[in-house]
């Protein structure tokens, strides 16, 4: 089991992002944004809420680091998608039905 654990370990601290620094300011934006009983808010009110608090780095990495931890969905390349930025992931997932 030890072994396991080990193993675990060595690869987590493989993943991306682990270790990156966080600034705080980062973590004022995700407690504004994870309580919000919206589903989803449109691009320009996330770049208002973030760029005023995420003074360290644009609000398009936050938006990545949330995007990629599963605080949010945002997908900055798609053009039409990028316009939206989900506050709820689960509400942006449907559940597979076959045809």
């Amino acid at each position: 089991m030890q072994e396991l654990a080990l193993g675990v370990r060595a690869n987590l601290v493989k993943l991306p992002h682990v270790g990156d620094p966080w600034p705080g300011s980062w973590s004022v934006v995700r407690q504004l944004l994870e309580p919000d009983p919206r589903n989803y808010i449109d691009y320009a009110e996330y770049v208002n809420c973030a760029g005023r608090r995420a003074r360290e780095g644009p609000s398009d990495l936050l938006s990545q680091y949330l995007h990629d931890l599963g605080v949010i969905l945002h997908f900055q390349d798609d053009p039409v998608l990028r316009e939206t930025v989900i506050l709820k992931p689960e509400w942006g997932r449907t559940p597979y039905t076959p045809y």
